[in-house]
């Protein structure tokens, strides 16, 4: 067995375009410069943290699935 393994496939990605006020695509923009991320990245972990901080979504969730 190999000590590396190659990283594993990353997941597949969609292409999303969105509209949003000038303000806070400049304060995306600077805070993505500020920590050297791009959009894609920033916005994703964005929507993650969300995912796991909405205890409604959460409780609606679990409703579902």
């Amino acid at each position: 067995m190999a000590l590396i393994s190659r990283p594993p496939e990353p997941p597949k990605k969609e292409q999303l375009r969105i509209r949003m006020t000038k303000k806070i695509l400049e304060e995306v923009d600077a805070y993505c410069k500020w920590q050297g991320l791009d959009r894609d990245y920033f916005i994703e972990k964005a929507v993650e943290k969300i995912f796991e901080k909405d205890r409604e979504w959460i409780e609606e969730k679990g409703k579902v699935g």
